[in-house]
């Protein structure tokens, strides 16, 4: 059996779309200034981050989420242990032990992209521009 595959404009858009997205997270970026060629910016930046950092400071938040590969594997060693202790006197249908979500817990800075935001303003505000170069 053949089957035809006739691309339609939704298709064309979606795969464009795709192909630029990826090419454009593979391009560098560059800070320039073409108002004052002079400007230095590391300093301009350091600036930018200190007053970044005095509004927005490292707020460290607890994240909580199923650890989703450890309860996998305690619920596959789980049902490795029913079935090699009940395999003979266990019908087909016979239900296997279900195991409860394994939490874990990491840190992230709450204002990590505010800061960034107001950082990257300032540095708009003193002239700079984020341009895509070229590779």
């Amino acid at each position: 059996m053949i089957f035809h595959f006739k691309p339609t404009q939704k298709h064309v858009l979606l795969l464009t779309l795709s192909t630029i997205f990826l090419l454009s997270a593979c391009a560098k970026r560059q800070w320039v200034n073409p108002a004052n060629p002079g400007a230095q910016l590391p300093q301009d930046s350091f600036a930018c981050q200190q007053m970044a950092q005095a509004h927005y400071p490292v707020t460290l938040v607890p994240v909580t989420e199923i650890d989703t590969w450890s309860t996998n594997q305690a619920q596959q060693s789980a049902e490795r242990a029913f079935k090699s202790k009940h395999l003979k006197h266990c019908t087909p249908y016979c239900p296997l032990p279900t195991v409860a979500p394994i939490y874990k817990t990491y840190y992230t800075d709450a204002n990590q992209s505010p800061r960034e935001t107001f950082s990257d303003s300032c540095l708009a505000a003193k002239g700079w521009s984020h341009i895509r170069v070229k590779q």
